[in-house]
């Protein structure tokens, strides 16, 4: 699973399963954008954007799962994630919503969060806490919902401008964070106490 070029040669590449092409086939359409993707235990794929979420089905049938609920002008759907719960988490600008297999919704947190577009990601440790992205910063909520904010990006070098995307190393050691207005990804240590 070596990677080489030109000018250097990586044996340890980051993700060994992961697989380079230049094509992809359609799977499904729906009519937003689509922001965030989840697949619970069965195989369901669970599309989400705006306000909306699609069940898609491996035979590629599309139904309408959820709109949220109480949203505001400005809610917009970024990511959403299977919990250790079964459940479907949707973190969506101002809130985090805990959504059910069979769609009933409850907003587990809902904050004033600062950034572009509040909350953008969200993880679930191997503890189950959850670590919430919004601008630059990640903060991580225990099982209760307590919040303790635990990265703050404009404290590295160079500084985070604004965290999009998150992610844990196969053993939950490393988070890889993506700043989208840096233009660059970072590996950091991983220390849930």
């Amino acid at each position: 699973h070596a990677y080489s070029d030109n000018k250097t040669q990586h044996n340890d590449p980051i993700a060994s399963d992961t697989l380079v092409i230049d094509d992809a086939s359609l799977f499904c359409e729906v009519d937003f954008s689509i922001h965030g993707i989840a697949f619970d235990n069965q195989g369901l794929m669970y599309v989400g954007g705006d306000k909306t979420i699609y069940s898609v089905t491996r035979d590629k049938k599309v139904e309408h799962f959820i709109t949220l609920d109480d949203t505001t002008e400005n809610t917009i759907i970024w990511s959403l994630r299977l919990g250790p719960d079964r459940c479907l988490y949707v973190a969506a600008k101002d809130r985090l919503v805990r959504v059910t297999p069979g769609g009933e919704q409850t907003v587990v947190i809902r904050e004033d969060f600062p950034g572009p577009c509040g909350v953008t990601d969200l993880r679930f440790d191997k503890d189950g806490d959850i670590l919430i992205v919004y601008d630059n910063k990640i903060g991580r909520y225990d099982s209760d919902y307590r919040k303790q904010d635990i990265i703050d990006g404009s404290r590295f070098e160079p500084p985070l401008e604004w965290i999009v995307g998150i992610e844990f190393s196969r053993d939950f050691s490393k988070l890889y964070l993506g700043d989208c207005r840096g233009k660059h990804a970072c590996i950091i240590p991983y220390l849930n106490e």
